[in-house]
């Protein structure tokens, strides 16, 4: 794995000055990004989502240590359809 996973992003083929990185990369092909927060919600699934698609990265894990029950969420980017489902 790679923690703090580092990549940059173009635009219409112009690379962009910022640079995102993602919590961890597993075996080049698991997106992993962990949370310690209250619930998770929209925004927290769409960061990893938008992850997943900029590094066409198919599998992505979103998890959250917070609560008193643990939150795993799985999700499958298709990279022919452009498409993410959970699993």
């Amino acid at each position: 794995f790679i923690k703090e996973y580092y990549f940059k992003v173009s635009y219409h083929g112009v690379p962009l000055e910022h640079r995102h990185f993602m919590d961890f990369l597993c075996k080049g092909n698991v997106a992993l990004e962990c949370k310690a927060i209250s619930s998770l919600g929209a925004e927290q699934r769409q960061q990893l989502w938008n992850y997943m698609r900029l590094t066409n990265t198919p599998i992505g894990i979103l998890y959250n240590f917070a609560p008193v029950k643990d939150q795993c969420e799985k999700y499958y980017y298709d990279v022919n359809t452009k498409t993410i489902t959970a699993f």
